[in-house]
This record gives C-alpha cells, structure tokens and sequence, in this order.
C-alpha cells in the first residue's frame, strides 16, 4: 500500500512459520530486522532499502523477506522469500 511502511528480515536460512495470518518465510535464529517509520513504499508501491554488505559476507547465502503494515490494523503483508549468494 502506498505511503505505508515496511520492514526487512534477513536470515541464514529458509523457514516456513505461520505469523498474523502470513507466513514467515525467513529463520529467525541470527536473523536481522532493518525497520524504521522513514521506510515507505512510495505512489507506486515500491521501495528501496540499502543493506550493508562486507568482505565477510562473501561466498555465503541469505534469506530475505519484506513485510507491509497498513497502519490502522494489525494487519501484516507479507512477500515471497528471496534467496541471495553473495559475490562481492
């Protein structure tokens, strides 16, 4: 939904955990949330977020997921999955 806001959740591994009436798609064990009131989708429903990648990561493989609030319900969006290798 336009103008609403989103989070992120990035893990090390896949996951299948029904949650609000979605599912989460992403393990929670190690897992990273970047979430913050600025991140809204825009008129178009999309959005972009720049996630911090180091040497470290390199050769290994992460899971994210997107959620959405409407902001007048508890109620959750939810994406597919998307499964990342790093190359850097």
């Amino acid at each position: 939904v336009p103008g609403t806001p989103f989070a992120v959740v990035a893990g090390a591994g896949p996951a299948e955990i029904p949650l609000l009436g979605g599912t989460l798609l992403v393990n929670l064990a190690a897992a990273q949330v970047w979430a913050s009131a600025s991140q809204q989708f825009d008129a178009s429903g999309k959005a972009s977020l720049d996630l911090p990648l180091h040497p470290g990561l390199a050769g290994t493989q992460h899971y994210l997921q997107w959620f959405g609030y409407d902001g007048s319900t508890l109620l959750l969006t939810f994406s597919n999955a998307l499964g990342v290798d790093v190359i850097l």
